[in-house]
């Protein structure tokens, strides 16, 4: 049978009709397109272009295209010849090269002139592999809306030029710009053979695909095994190449090197050994990060892209690299991987600005030793070799130094850096060869390995290589890692990632602990974030006096977590400032906030004690405090560092409060944070929350101060307490038409109350949602939560047990909160709390009172006041905007979703008026039991509401101005119930009308900042994000080697006599098998099927329709039927093993593992019905 295929003359006949058309409907100013008209010479030479532009038939052509396939590089050297002396020829004035995705337009008449000069424009048009893609719809109005403004823009350019016949004369060779865009069109034409190779590849290999998803896991990427999977994939690989193909050019132009002969070559194979044995000859010139071989290099060259790596190839040995000049060719490398192909390849590169403001405080001297452990593509190496240099200048001139200009071979030695990921690695290393390619015998002290597999002071292997190389030992491979750096910087990569606490496994975090406690002597908790290791095992390697500087999550410094780095700094580091922006989010691809910390590392304790850390808070975008760098530009680059020293200068000298419209800075004496978090009764250090001396206004200070006397812990007075966490929330909270539906006993969904004797359902509040008024009215929840605290043996006969068993049938008790209990239905029995109070907060603040002891769900908190008296005036005080000011600066917005997140030792170390000295005045406990009364059944909304009297949407935040919002507050607009409830308290504080005024325009102030920050991750939120459909889609696949039967046929030993059950006609969709009080049941489609007491014949029915028979029939003989389900459900569990095993290596996320599991499963049951 014939095969149908879409080649290069089916698209240009495709494209050929699309033209003609757009022409006719626009009226353009051409007559029509049209295919392989010939052009011959007087000499009898016969040339046919694919398409031409006729501006007037028979003679006057305006533009000929060279039309061509997605692999073919639209800036070849041979397709770009070809067109030209095509168009030369005719006496066409422009041409075009076109391969779908990409169109440069050229003018064919610049004699003597470069190419650079001849093209006129380049356009991007759509991104496709195939021709047949243009069939898609979305692809085919893409490329018709490109004709019509290709058409228009030719159109201009035509009109303004005549054609005239020239003499054809062959341009120069390429300067920096085109040589960018030729290697660039070379990665977009070859990654699309590369990635088709790989597709089938792992189709054909399930041994390779599972390297390939072992490859991503290690990167922290989700394995989703998807098109953009193995594209992301096939360019880095390809980038690499073409990085090295370059990079040997030039060593080869530096150090006399052969040229790169890939004649004769046929195949991808022979083409792969031919260029790695020029590479091995950059490894042993020293270049082993660039040129070594990891899984990436593994990735064969599919024998598709051979003819055009041998062009590009060709190409590149025309060059003599020393005559272009080396900074062009570093202009190169510099540009060769667009900004938004970064982020494609999983590239996200530190903010030069966040980058410059922590070398301004670390690097003070040329010669400073810098190590950056996670160095990623260079940006704080690199930086720092500017700031080097720029520091030799600048004390030269004031006399500090002994010379005006610091060499590159003793700047490349002074910079350290480390990454565990090859291509970052690759690219570090590049990045900083290139500040001077004229010095190659300088090399980079990179290292491509796990951080924290090395050790200060030791000898290091640099990198691995994959195979055995002649004349390299693993000697020359190591170095000696320094143990005394001036500088440690960086962003720990885990900054960058979604959900970055959860890409490790649990063993990887063990190990990390263990590795601190051998150092240190400390024993991290087991939640502390991977960043943090960062800074124990970077500390380890500065010497003392030597400063540390990374961009982190905040997150320590209000989590229970924080108190260890807190501990290991106090006792280890002066801290020199902790920096973060009100503003600005400085990585909109992390789903956090991030600070920047300043150390210096300090051995004498009376000098850290005396040290005043810098509390410090941008009110401005960074831009606005630094200037931009202009590349090229020295003078710039000057004023740039000028700013940053002046801005650090301002920093580190201040040492009494400061504020302006562009800065706080809020001074604090490092033994008074000791002081604070240190809890003498426990001899120990327990922490304290350090976030509020940055983003505290200052009328949280002065209600500090005010409150000397008056304010105490609530920890002091109350015990906190977190609400059930069940586990299984669909299982324990029941609505009563449930409860009526399974006929439950009485006992375990009411309890008896104390006062009236009478028998009360055990209501439960599950959100804050559920109830709008301060008081909670039982009448209007919908659940009430299960209590069994009884074993099974005492359950015996029932209803509840029947319950019990099917919620075993739905594994419930294998979740693992319900199988930490010792009987996993059992919750146990709480006492109701008199005060619920919220988790999490969004813009509506609000303390509970529970009169009626309502039972909370984990997301409050129960508050259980150690006298009965303190109950409402507690509850008061937790209303009041005093304690949610002060709530939202104990809190954690960290996460960057703009939620605000508590825990209990937060909540027991929030700040409250002292009770007891409420009640012993008589006056202010009678005005706070009139207050309460009349407040407890009012509904509370968002602040924005109650403060400002006008609602504010969440994302009308993104558009507002925060400072003018917080300047609209009056006295006078705040509710007048909110208003008699804190007047209550600010007069116990003496607060004036000004400072009143100060407390509610801080809290708008704070909840508005903290929404709107959030919201510029939350709109960068886009198709580029983790699907887990797709991911659960590839693991079904991968998990069907695990073989499973038909059902029922394959699983009956024999051919059953006779049959007890037939049943006919069956919907195989939402099939349901269960069990409730009157026994198991299967149904489908609404309709009952099968209802009994033997669970075998449920699932023999259940299984079947499963399978997707719309016909069943059970055997009369019951053993068969044992023997059938028996084994199917044997094969079952097999392959969800499997697919969990899948799940496990494919996804390093916690979370997205979790609902993968889940929608996998729910695919496999999709695949047994097909």
């Amino acid at each position: 049978m014939a095969r149908i295929s879409y080649d290069e003359r089916w698209l240009q006949g495709k494209i050929l009709i699309w033209m003609n058309e757009i022409i006719k409907k626009h009226n353009l100013l051409f007559e029509a397109v049209e295919q392989e008209v010939k052009i011959s010479t007087p000499k009898g030479l016969r040339r046919y272009p694919d398409l031409v532009v006729w501006y007037k038939k028979p003679d006057r052509i305006a533009c000929l295209i060279e039309l061509k396939v997605p692999t073919i590089d639209v800036y070849s050297d041979d397709l770009v010849n070809d067109a030209l002396q095509k168009a030369a020829l005719a006496g066409i004035p422009f041409f075009a090269t076109w391969n779908l995705n990409k169109l440069v337009l050229w003018e064919t008449f610049k004699p003597g002139t470069s190419l650079l000069d001849r093209r006129l424009k380049h356009w991007d048009v759509v991104d496709v592999k195939l021709p047949v893609d243009v069939e898609k719809p979305e692809i085919e109005r893409a490329i018709k809306a490109f004709i019509l403004e290709f058409l228009t823009e030719l159109a201009s350019f035509y009109e303004r030029k005549l054609p005239r016949p020239e003499v054809y004369v062959l341009p120069k060779l390429y300067p920096d710009e085109i040589m960018v865009l030729r290697l660039r069109s070379a990665v977009d034409a070859l990654y699309i053979p590369v990635s088709l190779y790989i597709l089938k590849k792992k189709e054909e290999d399930p041994d390779f695909l599972s390297k390939v998803a072992e490859w991503f896991v290690n990167q922290g990427w989700i394995f989703s095994d998807s098109e953009e999977d193995y594209d992301r994939l096939a360019r880095q690989t390809v980038y690499l190449l073409i990085n090295k193909l370059l990079f040997y050019n030039v060593l080869r132009s530096r150090f006399r090197l052969e040229l790169i002969d890939v004649s004769g070559i046929t195949t991808g194979e022979e083409l792969k050994k031919r260029l790695q044995k020029y590479f091995n000859t950059g490894i042993r010139l020293g270049y082993g990060i660039i040129f070594a071989a990891d899984f990436l290099e593994t990735i064969p060259i599919p024998d598709e892209a051979v003819d055009e790596l041998k062009r590009l190839i060709g190409e590149l040995n025309k060059y003599d690299f020393s005559e272009i000049g080396y900074d062009i060719i570093g202009k190169v490398f510099e540009k060769l991987i667009p900004k938004i192909e970064r982020h494609k390849l999983g590239q996200y590169f530190t903010r030069t600005d966040v980058v410059d403001l922590i070398l301004g405080f670390t690097v003070k001297h040329p010669d400073t030793k810098v190590l950056d452990p996670a160095c990623g593509s260079g940006t704080f190496l690199v930086r720092a070799y500017q700031r080097k240099r720029y520091l030799a200048e600048k004390l030269y001139k004031e006399g500090k130094y002994d010379r005006a200009y610091k060499p590159h071979g003793e700047l490349i030695n002074e910079l350290w850096g480390v990454d565990v990921a090859k291509f970052p690695a690759h690219l570090s290393e590049i990045n900083l060869v290139i500040r001077n390619l004229e010095a190659l015998e300088n090399r980079p002290n990179i290292a491509c390995r796990d951080f924290f597999e090395i050790q200060p002071g030791t000898r290091t292997l640099l990198y691995k290589l994959a195979y055995k190389i002649p004349g390299i030992h693993r000697e020359e491979l190591e170095v000696e890692f320094p143990a005394d750096f001036d500088i440690v910087v960086t962003n720990p990569p885990y900054t960058r990632q979604e959900e970055m606490e959860h890409i490790f496994i649990e063993k990887y975090k063990e190990r990390l602990r263990e590795l601190v406690k051998r150092a240190h002597g400390i024993d991290v908790g087991k939640r502390s974030g991977i960043y943090t290791y960062f800074f124990y095992h970077g500390g380890s390697f500065a010497k003392e006096g030597g400063r540390v500087g990374l961009v982190t999550s905040n997150s320590w410094l209000d989590v229970d977590f924080g108190k260890y780095l807190q501990e290991y700094f106090l006792k280890n580091f002066k801290i020199i400032a902790i920096i973060e922006s009100k503003v600005e989010r400085w990585f909109e691809d992390a789903d956090i906030i991030t600070a920047i910390t300043i150390l210096e590392k300090c051995g004498d304790k009376k000098a850290r004690d005396e040290n005043i850390v810098k509390f410090v808070q941008l009110k401005v975008p960074l831009r606005q405090l630094i200037p931009e760098i202009e590349s090229g530009k020295a003078e710039k680059e000057k004023i740039r560092w000028e700013s940053i020293d002046k801005l650090v200068k301002l920093i580190e000298k201040t040492e009494e409060y400061y504020e302006d419209d562009k800065i706080r800075i809020f001074p604090k004496k490092q033994a008074e944070l000791w002081d604070e978090g240190y809890d003498d009764e426990k001899d120990k250090y327990i922490g304290a929350k350090w976030g509020k001396y940055i983003r505290a206004p200052e009328i949280f200070f002065k209600i500090l101060k005010r409150g000397q006397q008056l304010l105490i812990p609530l920890g002091r007075v109350v015990r906190v307490r977190r609400g059930y966490t069940t586990g299984a929330d669909e299982f324990f909270y029941l609505t009563e038409e449930e409860i009526k539906k399974w006929r439950i006993e009485l006992e375990f969904w009411t309890h008896i109350d104390e006062e009236t004797g009478k028998c009360v359902p055990n209501y439960v509040i599950k959100s804050p949602r559920d109830s709008r008024t301060i008081t909670i009215d039982p009448s209007k929840l919908k659940h009430r939560v299960l209590i069994i605290d009884k074993n099974k043996e005492q359950l015996r006969g029932t209803n509840v047990l029947k319950y019990i068993l099917y919620g075993e049938e739905k594994g419930y008790h294998r979740r693992p909160t319900c199988r930490s209990r010792k009987r996993w239905y059992d919750l146990g029995v709480i006492t109701p709390a008199p005060i619920l109070f919220p988790r999490r907060f969004w813009d509506r603040f609000i303390a509970f009172y529970n009169p009626y002891g309502v039972l909370e769900n984990d997301t409050l908190f129960g508050i259980i006041p150690f006298k009965l008296e303190y109950v409402k005036p507690l509850c008061a005080y937790l209303n009041s905007t005093i304690a949610a000011l002060i709530i939202e600066l104990f809190g954690r917005s960290g996460l960057g979703q703009g939620v605000l997140d508590t825990d209990v030792w937060m909540i027991e170390k929030l700040p409250i008026v002292n009770p007891e000295e409420l009640l012993n005045d008589r006056n202010i406990a009678s005005i706070l039991e009139n207050v309460f009364e009349e407040i407890k059944e009012r509904g509370v909304t968002s602040i924005f509401d109650e403060i400002l009297g006008q609602r504010i949407k969440k994302k009308d935040l993104e558009r507002t101005d925060i400072e003018s919002l917080k300047e609209s507050v009056k006295l006078d607009s705040v509710n007048r119930c909110r208003l008699k409830l804190d007047e209550v308290f600010f007069d116990v504080l003496e607060l004036t009308q000004e400072e009143r005024l100060e407390v509610y325009r801080a809290i708008v102030d704070l909840v508005a900042s903290r929404i709107k920050r959030a919201a510029s991750v939350r709109a960068k939120k886009k198709k580029g994000d983790v699907d887990p459909e797709a991911i659960a889609e590839s693991i079904v696949k991968r998990a069907s080697v695990v073989s499973i039967k038909r059902f029922p046929e394959d699983y009956l030993s024999r051919e059953p006599e006779s049959f007890m059950l037939e049943l006919k006609a069956l919907k195989t969709e939402d099939v349901v098998m269960g069990s409730d009080l009157d026994g198991f049941y299967v149904k489908t489609g609404g309709r009952e099927l099968y209802r009994g007491w033997d669970q075998f014949i449920a699932e023999y029915i259940y299984y079947s329709i499963l399978c997707g028979k719309n016909q069943v029939r059970v055997p009369a003989d019951e053993k068969l039927t044992i023997e059938a389900v028996s084994s199917f459900k044997k094969d079952l569990n097999r392959l969800k093993d499997e697919i969990n095993r899948l799940v496990e290596i494919t996804v390093p996320d916690a979370k997205i593992r979790e609902e993968v599991r889940r929608i996998a499963l729910r695919k496999m049951f999709d695949r047994l019905r097909s």
